[in-house]
């Protein structure tokens, strides 16, 4: 994700996060997690990720440069981690099952999401948008999660770069 994105994400779509847990869901290589180290309060920040190279490059920059008062790096397969994410504030989703999960492993991976991200309250950061990540799945959207309606400011930005506007916000009901 790029820094314009994460600054969007973390500065304009999300509420204050001080004290907050992030949790990005397939964090390659970490952007997710350092952007909202620099652009957040939240107290933790937790990058799942089940390459082992990944991984460990994203131990390395988090031991390199301090920043492990806050991030912790699971690797692990999401699937495995339902408990991790029952205590996230915030569930970023960027991309990942459209391009490394074959359909049936998609349907069981937004299916599981489904069953585990449902505190009410808790935010959904996705791209791209859950009625076109759920299309072919059976998780039924309405039941479980409703867009957030942007602030005018965050609209502008939007309507203003098409790269912004791909950023999806969700609130589980």
């Amino acid at each position: 994700m790029s820094k314009r994105r994460l600054q969007y994400v973390f500065l304009a779509l999300l509420p204050d996060l001080q004290g907050k847990t992030i949790v990005d869901v397939g964090s390659r290589l970490g952007t997710v997690l350092y952007g909202a180290y620099v652009y957040s309060g939240a107290a933790k920040i937790i990058g799942i990720e089940m390459n082992a190279q990944f991984c460990d490059t994203q131990k390395q920059i988090v031991q390199k440069h301090g920043l492990d008062d806050r991030i912790q790096i699971v690797c692990s397969d999401v699937r495995q981690q339902s408990e991790l994410l029952k205590q996230a504030d915030v569930v970023v989703v960027h991309s990942v099952t459209d391009f490394f999960l074959p359909q049936e492993d998609h349907t069981q991976f937004w299916t599981f999401i489904r069953e585990s991200v449902n505190r009410s309250g808790v935010k959904l950061v996705t791209t791209p948008s859950l009625e076109k990540s759920l299309l072919s799945t059976k998780v039924e959207l309405a039941a479980w999660a409703k867009p957030v309606a942007l602030s005018e400011a965050a609209q502008f930005e939007a309507a203003h770069d098409p790269d912004l506007a791909e950023l999806n916000v969700y609130e589980c009901i």
